[in-house]
């Protein structure tokens, strides 16, 4: 059951909060690509990722969207407080895995009793509103290299440190831009021996020249992340 092993917010929780949940937690696995919550209708469930990861993306009339913010093992996806029970945008399952997932209802009246699930809840919101701001400011003054290595780093937090599974084309549409500009940029990273990125796997073969080569987002990401998130604050 959940324990500070998986789901980092969980196990931030009182034992009687936990123990009120338990009964509805069921653990399921995601599988990439699917549509979480957001536009497709009612938020029903929220869902606390354990091995998953899930990106929130903001999409045109058009169809194109970005990647404006992700959860893995720290957070919730589903969070609607503000908003009864619809989210904008879309949560959609970036890297397929397990989650624990609970009634949105049971949330919600968990929430209302003002206890520590409260507190996490409204933190992890706002770190959420964090990554989506600092996005913003990345994709308007920094060079795509520079946003490159500050999503690959910032991917990188929710699994293993050095390998992710993704293309230049999925990297792309997260980012807003064109393939021809992420091939550009991953192929002067992989000359200077930093990674090596080929059949949709990504290595990393240098962390530290990775992060020097990142805007200072990724530094400003972190910094917030510890600043609001007690699992975090502890990992510094």
């Amino acid at each position: 059951m959940p324990s500070s092993k998986n789901n980092k917010l969980l196990s931030e929780l009182l034992p009687d909060e936990l123990d009120r949940l338990r009964p509805h937690l069921v653990e399921i696995e995601l599988v990439e690509g699917d549509v979480l919550c957001g536009d497709v209708g009612p938020v029903t469930h929220v869902y606390f990722p354990t091995t998953a990861v899930v990106s929130h993306l903001c999409s045109a009339a058009a169809g194109e969207s970005i990647d404006v913010a992700a959860t893995g093992h720290e957070g919730v996806v589903g969070l609607t407080f503000a908003s009864g029970n619809w989210s904008p945008g879309q949560a959609v399952v970036q890297r397929a895995g397990r989650a624990w997932r609970l009634p949105a209802s049971v949330l919600r009246a968990e929430f209302a009793k003002g206890g520590s699930l409260q507190l996490q809840a409204l933190r992890y919101q706002q770190w959420l509103m964090v990554q989506m701001a600092q996005s913003a400011l990345c994709s308007r003054m920094h060079r795509v290299d520079q946003q490159l290595c500050r999503w690959i780093l910032t991917r990188l937090e929710h699994g293993d440190p050095d390998r992710l599974a993704v293309t230049q084309q999925q990297v792309a549409r997260m980012l807003g831009v064109r393939r021809e500009a992420v091939s550009g940029a991953a192929t002067r990273l992989e000359s200077g021996g930093v990674l090596h990125w080929g059949r949709g796997r990504l290595h990393v073969m240098d962390r530290d020249a990775l992060e020097a080569g990142s805007c200072e987002c990724y530094q400003a990401l972190r910094g917030h992340a510890q600043r609001l998130l007690p699992v975090m604050q502890r990992a510094a």
